[in-house]
């Protein structure tokens, strides 16, 4: 990924449909990609944080278990909306 990319600015949100704090920043269609936005500043991390977050990447990662099957998914549907056949 390249350094000067949105998700490198301190003035990113990641969720939103505006992505940058600055108003009269330039529209970017894609924040991982290279831009040359005039408001860009890299964002400042702990090294904490970075190796939390890379921590939490790969806890998540290997403690995956698959989720219920079609069958199972069906029972409880039909146990949730089940009729009263009285």
């Amino acid at each position: 990924m390249p350094l000067h990319a949105c998700v490198n600015c301190r003035h990113y949100v990641p969720r939103g449909t505006l992505r940058c704090l600055v108003p009269d920043a330039p529209r970017i269609l894609d924040p991982k990609a290279a831009n040359r936005c005039t408001a860009f500043a890299f964002v400042e991390r702990s090294q904490a944080e970075i190796q939390g977050a890379a921590d939490g990447f790969d806890a998540g990662r290997s403690n995956e278990t698959p989720g219920p099957d079609a069958s199972d998914a069906r029972q409880r549907w039909d146990q949730l909306f089940e009729e009263d056949q009285s």
